[in-house]
């Protein structure tokens, strides 16, 4: 035996094996086991070993005094979680000191002194006793006849606990003692029984099927059609109808029955939940399957009402009023109304996909069925009409949070029903508002219906009209004025896309309006640009002398002219497009002038205050940055009529050096020829260009 007490492995693997109280009389056998085989590393691993087998996790963090302080067997466990594996065996030891005795009396089947007097009075100290000499046993394992004993007792200690929990939960639900039933019910949860709470609860609450839906929700109503094309009039009374009138029955959802129906439902299920929170307690999510049965009943009644394919179409709406009553209602709990909520999610899950599926083909033929016959053109198509002005405000009223909120003294102030067919618009925007909702509700992609709204706003509506206002355009019918408020309308209309889409789609109807804009703009612009040519062929700068120094009436007129066209578009982009369209007409314009005009010395300075006035507008009253640099370009070119005759040599260097902005050596050149003096300068101009000021030797 002393032999085999000096190999250290077969030393360490038997002390492995022994319980704490044969461990200790183990290592004491003689100096050579306790100092130098089982003493430190060996020592501290059979200790750390005990309290894995309890659960406890090994960390770096001493164990203090006051956490050691005042542990019984009801907390023990929650006061120390961790354990360090220097104080492992002083761990252990309290442990040891609060379950000993527990384990021992169940094993000697003592079991009518097994709890204190304080433990069996107050049932939720006894099952967290109870549930930690469990956990305690495990670290028992290494004795089986010692575990299998204390855990058949406890096994048996439990079955009546359980059972008398469960006499005393009948009891106090019997007289609606619900705070009791929660002790109860918790006591359960504490030792495990969790089903057990759940079958009682299941058992003794009246889940009798009380809620119901009218079967009234929907209501049909009459959809006016003129000649084969739907309007929006809905009307109620068809036998006051036109003989020539056609009627489509639709069938909507009545808003405000189910809006009260729902409001109920969830009145009821609120109390469930109610009592749910008042049995189980801080454990109320065990008690979600009585929850879930009402939501059950709730999806029955939803499945027979949206049966047929036609009342799917409304289900968006339905499920939008189902949610804000379950908002309403239930407030700020969280649990159940998250579970509510997923729960009617996941059963309507096909029906949402075939909605979403289905949405855009009913969408497109319901915006076809919107489109009307042509409005008849009046004979005096520049009535003023308040009336329509106030619809027009109404149609493309913003939200809130827009910019640039659109005023009724923005709109037209002409009649424009000769040209633009405002209802149609006011219907297409109304029903894609309402169908785009829809689908948010069912968190569906709503590309495809964007698609259909540009391609019927595109072709039922801007390319139609188009074709017949830039015809009268032409024809010199109406004016630039008039072209420019339809395509004020026009652009409003795809502002507000964007606005109830909120993203940008706006870039394809963009295009369209660039593209079929583009040649009524380009009509317009040029008839202005020929006025602006007109009064640009009076401007005169061969002045010999100099008299208060201004910018000439011609340019003042220009201005102004700019003045009253420039700003009729109200929308961004086109505006944009319009404005810089006309300043690089008018930049054209006045390099014709220069290049046509013979400019002094002193008619520079007339020039110069021109081409500022010019770069004035542009800069700070167009704001278009993109064609500043043009008028930049100009200003510097008017400097270069400034230099005097005498330094011609200074004149050729400034060419020379290519600094005038965006025109090129070449571009300059041809400017300068326009000096009144070129023909003295030339030679000193070309030499400094073409580097021939040089001495030949």
């Amino acid at each position: 035996m002393e032999g085999i007490l000096k190999v250290r492995n077969i030393v360490v693997e038997i002390a492995s094996d022994l319980n704490p109280t044969d461990y200790l009389n183990f290592k004491a056998v003689n100096k050579n086991v306790y100092n130098e085989i089982l003493s430190d590393e060996v020592d501290q691993t059979y200790w750390s070993k005990r309290l894995q087998l309890l659960d406890l996790k090994e960390t770096q963090e001493n164990i203090t005094d006051d956490q050691f302080a005042n542990l019984t067997a009801v907390d023990i466990f929650d006061k120390i979680v961790n354990f360090n594996k220097k104080q492992s065996k002083h761990i252990y030891i309290k442990f040891y000191g609060c379950f000993k005795d527990y384990c021992d009396k169940l094993s000697n089947s003592d079991l009518g002194t097994l709890f204190s007097a304080e433990e069996e009075n107050d049932p939720v100290l006894e099952a967290k006793v109870l549930m930690n000499i469990y956990r305690f046993n495990a670290s028992n394992d290494v004795e089986d006849s010692y575990y299998g004993k204390v855990k058949e007792q406890l096994d048996i200690v439990k079955e009546l606990f359980v059972n008398s929990v469960l006499k005393e939960l009948e009891k106090n639900y019997k007289l609606k003692n619900y705070e009791e039933v929660s002790k109860f019910m918790g006591v359960l949860f504490l030792v495990k029984e969790s089903t057990v709470a759940v079958d009682f609860f299941n058992s003794e609450f009246d889940t009798e099927y009380t809620i119901s839906l009218p079967d009234n929700i929907f209501k049909e109503i009459n959809t006016l059609i003129i000649d084969n094309q739907s309007l929006s009039n809905l009307i109620e009374d068809e036998s006051s109808a036109d003989h020539s009138m056609k009627f489509k029955r639709m069938k909507v959802l009545n808003k405000s029955l189910v809006k009260e129906s729902l409001g109920k439902i969830f009145e009821y299920i609120f109390n469930v939940v109610d009592v749910v929170y008042q049995v189980f307690g801080d454990n109320y999510d065990n008690g979600r399957f009585v929850v879930e049965k009402y939501i059950g009943y709730f999806m029955d009644l939803v499945d027979i009402h949206f049966e047929e394919k036609e009342n799917l179409m409304e289900l968006p709406k339905f499920y939008k009023l189902t949610n804000e009553a379950i908002d309403a209602v239930f407030g700020e709990e969280e649990y159940f109304k998250k579970l509510i909520k997923d729960d009617i999610d996941v059963h309507l899950k096909s029906k949402k996909e075939y909605y979403l599926e289905t949405i855009p083909s009913f969408f497109n033929q319901q915006l076809k069925d919107l489109r009307t016959n042509p409005v008849k053109k009046e004979d005096d198509k520049v009535k003023k009409s308040k009336d329509d002005s106030l619809r027009l405000a109404t149609l493309f009223k913003k939200k809130p949070n827009d910019k640039d909120e659109i005023t009724e003294q923005e709109m037209p102030k002409v009649d424009v029903k000769s040209l633009v067919n405002v209802e149609y618009y006011e219907n297409v925007l109304k029903l894609s508002e309402q169908v785009l909702d829809d689908i948010d509700q069912f968190g569906g992609d709503k590309k495809k219906i964007y698609d259909i709204i540009v391609k019927r706003i595109s072709v039922d509506g801007i390319r139609h009209e188009y074709k017949g206002v830039v015809g009268e355009l032409g024809r010199g019918e109406i004016g630039l004025v008039m072209f420019t408020e339809v395509v004020n309308i026009w652009d409003m209309i795809v502002h507000k896309v964007v606005v109830f889409e909120g993203r940008s789609e706006e870039g394809r109807l963009e295009m369209l309006l660039d593209e079929i804009v583009g040649e009524g703009l380009n009509i317009g612009i040029s008839k202005m640009m020929r006025e602006v040519e007109n009064i640009l062929l009076g401007v005169a700068y061969n002045q010999q002398q100099v008299i208060d120094v201004e910018a000439t009436e011609a340019a003042h007129k220009v201005i102004d002219l700019l003045k009253q066209n420039c700003f009729l578009l109200k929308g961004e982009a086109i505006a944009e497009v319009f404005q810089q369209e006309i300043g690089e007409r008018l930049f054209n314009e006045l390099v014709k002038l220069i290049k046509r005009s013979t400019i002094s010395t002193q008619g520079a300075l007339y020039l110069i205050s021109d081409l500022n006035l010019y770069y004035d507008f542009i800069t700070y009253k167009l704001k278009q940055k993109n064609i500043v640099p043009l008028f930049a370009g100009l200003k510097s070119i008017g400097q270069l009529f400034l230099i005097s005759t005498n330094d011609s040599k200074e004149l050729g260097k400034m060419i020379a050096a290519g600094s005038q902005g965006i025109f090129s050596q070449e571009e300059i050149y041809e400017f300068v020829q326009r000096r009144s003096d070129w023909f003295k300068v030339k030679r000193d101009v070309e030499k400094a260009i073409y580097g021939l000021d040089c001495i030949l030797i």
